[in-house]
């Protein structure tokens, strides 16, 4: 068995396609890039979010657990077919203001079956002929 084998870094950094529905639950054509949890964005995020609330703490700050949360999940975005022109920002911007996608973007990038599952080797679908 070869090291190669449980290498995640590339895949996790792609991200894969997720469609979007309106928060009613009907279907659209627009969908989000959402990278996994072990993306390297988002390791490095989760630094540095920690680092900051150790500091405010420190000091005796508030922490905004709410904007954090916004933060990390906006590095977890690849990129989208939305109108608005991908950037930080505007990820930041959908996700404090559709909470939801923040919701289920931490569902889609801790499924590491999503990321790393073997594709088939085989299209065809049924059982095989012995």
């Amino acid at each position: 068995m070869s090291m190669k084998e449980f290498f995640t870094r590339e895949k996790a950094n792609e991200g894969t396609k997720v469609p979007l529905s309106h928060p009613d639950g009907t279907k659209t054509d627009y969908h989000l890039v959402i990278r996994s949890q072990w993306a390297d964005a988002f390791q490095q995020a989760k630094q540095d979010a920690y680092r900051q609330d150790m500091e405010a703490l420190a000091k005796g700050e508030a922490v905004d657990s709410t904007e954090r949360h916004v933060t990390l999940c906006a590095t977890l975005v690849a990129g989208w077919n939305l109108e608005e022109e991908f950037t930080e920002e505007n990820v930041k911007i959908l996700l404090r203001e559709a909470p939801q996608l923040r919701d289920m973007i931490d569902r889609h990038a801790s499924r590491d079956a999503r990321f790393f599952r073997k594709p088939s080797s085989d299209s065809t679908t049924g059982r095989k002929k012995k």
